[in-house]
């Protein structure tokens, strides 16, 4: 069985994606991802790892770039 996880939004603009975004995105990895500390077997813990996808939301037409805007925000998150 795979399980998926998607954090995902509308628009990304003005969200804190270094302070929030990234950081919970890597804990959750940590936790839940391949060799996390909640893999295995018993109570808390499951045994299949689970694939994390990250995700940018939608761009806006004549406002998407600069800082705080999505195609800044897009870069950051896949450059990470």
């Amino acid at each position: 069985m795979q399980i998926l996880f998607a954090w995902s939004w509308c628009d990304i603009a003005g969200h804190k994606v270094a302070e929030y975004f990234m950081p919970g995105m890597e804990m959750l990895i940590r936790e839940y991802g391949n060799g996390g500390t909640n893999i295995g077997k018993g109570e808390g813990q499951h045994e299949n790892p689970v694939t994390f996808i990250f995700t940018t939301g939608h761009s806006n037409e004549g406002d998407n770039g600069g800082e705080g805007k999505p195609k800044n925000l897009a870069e950051m998150i896949v450059n990470h």
